[in-house]
């Protein structure tokens, strides 16, 4: 399974749907401090996300070339 690949992918569906996510609370009719809030949650999620791809790839690659 080449993790790249399909790392890469499902880090750009996330970050697809954290986009939307943000756009909807945008447009919401919520406080600037509570989108101010969610904004934050959403780049940690980001940042957590792409951390666990690189890990998992990582961690795969690691595996196969022992040394």
């Amino acid at each position: 399974m080449d993790t790249v690949l399909v790392g890469g992918f499902s880090v750009l569906v996330f970050f697809g749907v954290i986009w939307g996510i943000h756009n909807r609370l945008e447009k919401s009719s919520l406080s600037p401090t509570t989108k101010r809030l969610g904004n934050y949650a959403l780049i940690l999620l980001v940042v957590g996300a792409a951390t666990l791809a690189i890990d998992w790839h990582s961690s795969v690659w690691m595996a196969r070339n022992p040394g």
